[in-house]
């Protein structure tokens, strides 16, 4: 089982401090590994954090479920989806990279009265995206941080631009559930926002949050979205 943390600080765990001095702390605790001696498979579900310094979570998320399959398989997999040509040897370590973004002329704002009822927005995924070098190595697969990251970032510009808000900022999120890999040959993620409102304390809802694979076509490569979120949240 993980660790818990310990005198409600951040100690022992992994940690990333920022230029402005605050530091953020990555908690992991594994729930339940369950492994079939016969086929090789394996399934864990864990909880994970993100702290403060005191220790306090910024974000969690529960019952993560991910699935661990033979090498066979996940080669089937990337033959049927793309995925087989891999990225060259890496020399050397990019300086202030940025996780990539949503293409800004691809957004669609949708209005229902006092709700924004949709909004939408793509990023084209290709092999010369730099994730591809790092994660994993030497079987690349694009982080679903991008989609995290991305829906909060997306929330915030229509925060600002439909509600208001003056420089948002990230505050919670209910749940988010996984259900997919995204292989890296050339295809497309769509962010989904679902009945965007603002709460009485000021603050700007997201209730509902999709994720979802296309070809570059546009057209769904999953019919069900990879992540879905609840109640994204920023102030």
């Amino acid at each position: 089982m993980g660790r818990a943390l310990s005198s409600g600080k951040c100690q022992q765990l992994q940690s990333l401090n920022f230029s402005s001095g605050k530091k953020i702390c990555f908690s992991l605790q594994r729930r339940k590994w369950v492994e079939n001696q016969e086929t090789g498979t394996a399934t864990a579900v864990f909880n994970g954090q993100i702290l403060d310094e005191q220790g306090n979570p910024m974000l969690e998320t529960k019952n993560v479920i991910v699935g661990i399959l033979p090498a066979a398989e996940i080669e089937t997999l990337r033959e049927r989806f793309g995925g087989v040509q891999g990225v060259s040897q890496v020399t050397a370590k990019p300086q202030s990279l940025k996780i990539p973004l949503y293409e800004p002329e691809t957004i669609n704002i949708e209005k229902k009265g006092d709700t924004v009822s949709r909004v939408s927005a793509t990023q084209q995924i290709h092999p010369e995206l730099w994730p591809f070098q790092y994660h994993f190595k030497g079987d690349p697969v694009v982080p679903g941080n991008f989609g995290t990251h991305g829906m909060i970032t997306l929330l915030k510009l229509v925060a600002e631009k439909e509600f208001g808000l003056k420089n948002p900022f990230f505050s919670s999120i209910e749940s988010k559930r996984f259900s997919g890999m995204i292989f890296e040959d050339p295809k497309q993620i769509r962010f989904e926002l679902l009945d965007v409102i603002k709460d009485s304390d000021n603050s700007v809802i997201a209730q509902v949050a999709n994720l979802y694979l296309e070809n570059t076509d546009g057209e769904l490569m999953i019919e069900n979205p990879i992540y879905t979120y609840k109640n994204i949240r920023v102030s």
